[in-house]
C-alpha cells in the first residue's frame, strides 16, 4: 500500500497522479492521498496518518521546501526503517536533502530523469568532457550538443517555413547520436527516456539503478 502526498502545484499534482497511475497498473493500490502545503505542513497530521494507515511507501509529490525536512523526519518516524520513502526530482540535490533531513532520510529514493556520463556515447562523454561539467538532470553540454544537431537538420531539411521546421523535428530519427538511439512521439517526447534512482545512504545520495522507462 502506497501513502501519495502532493504539494499542491501542477508539477507535485503531474507528478502524484502518474506515481498513483502506474502503481496501480502494478497492482499497488494506494491507500489514501494528502496534500502538503510547502510553507506551512502539518507534521502531527502527516505522522498520524502515517502510523494508523497500513502504508509501506510514502510518495511524496511536489518541490523540497523549508518543512520538508521536518515532514521527512515525521513520516520516517512513523513508516519504520524499512519503510520506502520516495521522491522525484523535485527535491534534488539528494546531497543536500541528505544533509537537511538527517539520519531519518537513511534509505530514501529519489528519481531523476537523464542517464550518467559513464552511460553517454563515446562522443557524449567526450562532449561532457571537453564542455563540462555534466549535469545531471538538465543533462548540460551533451544533451544540448544532441538539441543542436536534431534542429539544424530539421532546417537544413525544411522549405524555410516555421511549420516545415517543427514537422521535421517530430518525424527525426536518431540513430547511434550523442545521446543513443530515439525518436519522438506526436507529443513530442522522446522515446529513450533514462532515469537515474538515487538511494540515500550515510548522508549521501549514491547510485541505485538506471531505469529505461517504456516508451508510452
Amino acid at each position: 500500500m502506497s501513502f501519495v502526498l502532493n504539494d499542491g502545484s501542477g508539477y507535485g499534482l503531474q507528478v502524484a497522479a502518474a506515481f498513483e497511475a502506474t502503481a496501480r497498473a502494478l497492482g499497488v493500490e494506494p491507500c489514501r492521498h494528502r496534500c502538503m502545503e510547502p510553507s506551512a505542513i502539518a507534521l502531527p497530521g502527516a505522522r498520524a496518518a502515517g502510523s494508523r494507515l497500513p502504508c509501506r511507501r510514502v510518495f511524496l509529490g511536489g518541490y523540497g521546501c523549508d518543512g520538508c525536512p521536518a515532514l521527512v523526519r515525521g513520516l520516517r518516524s512513523a513508516l519504520g526503517p524499512k519503510g520506502a520513502l520516495i521522491a522525484p526530482d523535485g527535491f534534488t540535490p539528494v546531497d543536500d536533502l541528505a544533509k537537511a533531513v538527517g539520519a531519518a532520510s537513511e534509505g530514501m529514493y529519489v528519481s531523476l530523469p537523464g542517464v550518467t556520463a559513464a552511460k553517454l556515447s563515446p562522443l557524449g562523454q567526450e562532449i561532457a568532457r571537453r564542455f563540462g561539467p555534466y549535469r545531471l538532470g538538465s543533462g548540460g553540454p551533451a544533451y544540448a550538443a544532441e538539441a543542436v544537431e536534431i534542429l539544424l537538420d530539421a532546417i537544413a531539411r525544411s522549405d524555410r517555413s516555421r511549420a516545415s521546421v517543427t514537422r521535421n523535428l517530430f518525424t527525426a530519427e536518431v540513430r547511434n547520436g550523442i545521446l543513443g538511439s530515439f525518436r519522438f512521439d506526436r507529443n513530442g517526447d522522446p522515446t529513450y527516456n533514462p532515469v537515474i534512482i538515487f538511494r540515500v545512504h550515510a548522508g549521501r545520495g549514491l547510485l541505485d539503478r538506471v531505469l529505461a522507462a517504456p516508451p508510452a
